[in-house]
């Protein structure tokens, strides 16, 4: 019987997403082995859990077996304490380490050849039951933490510190305090308020078992098995692999696959065939649109504004210190035409100049973003040349430019049918006439 579930300290907010569009998606058969079909809304679920994965707690509410010590003395013999197995965090539910049912399981029906199997095998047979234990879920309210294990005190009720997040484990932080005891503890207080805490459950690190003969070292597996020629590899840079790692054209040029669908006989089994090829043939066949290149074109694009911005600013900062740091603004304020003679302006500082020229090149940006926007509204496309590679071997890519794309065709000609339209209706209202008939009236002055 499997349920859903973590075995560790949940890491944020991730279970309070809505998993499906509503409750009624993924329905299973009642008979067959399933997780628990219990929805929780969102908003009720529990948002900061303080019961993890591996907490002491004691159960309020089941069999008085199930909870005290001694079923006849109740709660003055003591309160169990379990351990916390798993948490199912979408659904507000704890499983307990000792707290389980005994569910249906299958019979296997017995091979044809059982005779034939090993003792093992048909054992395995024979000694089938019908039922097998499964941990039964707990609400997240009819537990609570277990303080003082050797004293039997739980905590009543917790408090929290403010969450923050640490970015070493990429999760929320806070501190959990109980607020009310369930009986005296020796343990001190935290001086700050007053309060003992419950400290967090360590993390015990899971012992990898002994390498199977199938499993790959791990200084075999990072091991580099691809090894070119450092003889001819500016030749291979240059002529086979593509320049750009974002966009993946197709390569330009065509002969090297061409050698090695032609090949016959050993020709295509060349060791220098065979170790270019991979490199000549991976940005054509990876997908173009991925997300891992999505995401390096964004990194990409990012670093080279930042670049540019910086080069921008230090070249505005050039042009500041070239023109004397703006030492003829006074001369050029007592002009006749500008009329701003006694008008006492002082110099830009090298902190303006930097942050104006900062603006300056912002704004250039949002609007190149901007009519790159509007263009793919518009159904228009980019097309990028191909790189140039000169006889240095240095790559240069040429201005890009927008195309109409089948969307913007196919609105032009619709722009088209509607002004053919209205034209046709304009000259047709134009070339009106009306003919003299009864009870029709024309003004003398329209008559023709």
């Amino acid at each position: 019987m499997s349920f859903t579930g973590v075995a560790r300290v949940p890491k944020g907010l991730h279970h309070l997403e809505p998993a499906v569009s509503n409750k009624f998606q993924k329905k299973y058969p009642s008979r067959a082995p399933h997780p628990p079909t219990a929805y929780v809304a969102p908003a009720a679920r529990v948002r900061r859990w303080n019961v993890v994965p591996g907490d002491l707690v004691r159960l309020l509410v089941g069999k008085p077996k199930e909870r005290f010590n001694d079923e006849t003395k109740g709660k003055d013999g003591g309160y169990k304490v379990y351990r916390v197995s798993k948490v199912d965090m979408e659904r507000n539910r704890v499983y307990l380490d000792g707290i389980s049912n005994k569910k249906a399981n299958p019979i296997m029906r017995a091979p044809d050849n059982f005779d034939e199997l090993t003792e093992t095998e048909q054992a395995s047979y024979r000694d089938q039951k019908n039922y097998v234990p499964a941990l039964r879920a707990v609400h997240y309210s009819n537990v609570q933490l277990c303080v003082d294990p050797e004293s039997n005190v739980f905590a009543s009720r917790i408090a929290t510190s403010a969450p923050s997040f640490d970015r070493t484990t990429r999760r929320l932080k806070w501190d959990r305090f109980a607020s009310k005891l369930s009986g005296e503890t020796s343990l001190a207080p935290d001086a700050a308020r007053g309060q003992v805490e419950v400290r967090w459950p360590e993390n015990e690190l899971k012992k990898r078992g002994a390498p199977s003969p199938y499993d790959t070292p791990k200084m075999e597996a990072h091991d580099k098995t691809l090894l070119l020629p450092n003889t001819i590899w500016p030749e291979l840079a240059s002529a086979f692999i593509p320049a750009s790692p974002l966009r993946a054209p197709p390569p330009a040029d065509q002969g090297f696959s061409d050698t090695y669908i032609n090949a016959r006989g050993t020709d295509r089994h060349h060791s220098l065939l065979n170790a270019f090829l991979p490199l000549y043939l991976s940005e054509e066949l990876s997908p173009r649109f991925s997300r891992a290149k999505k995401t390096a074109a964004g990194t990409a694009r990012r670093a080279t504004e930042a670049r540019t911005r910086v080069d921008a600013v230090r070249d505005a900062l050039d042009d500041w210190e070239a023109g004397g740091r703006d030492a003829g603004l006074k001369s050029v304020l007592e002009l006749d035409p500008v009329g701003l003679e006694g008008v006492s302006v002082r110099a830009r500082t090298r902190a303006e100049v930097r942050e104006g020229a900062g603006a300056q090149f912002d704004a250039a940006v949002q609007e190149s973003r901007d009519a790159a926007r509007l263009a793919r509204l518009e159904g228009r496309r980019w097309v990028q040349p191909a790189a140039h590679i000169d006889a240095a071997g240095e790559t240069s890519w040429p201005q890009g430019y927008w195309v109409d794309g089948p969307e913007a065709l196919r609105a032009a000609r619709k722009r088209g049918r509607k002004e053919r339209k209205e034209r046709k209706i304009e000259e047709r209202m134009r070339g009106l006439r009306l003919n003299d008939e009864r009870n029709t009236v024309v003004p003398a002055d329209l008559r023709v």
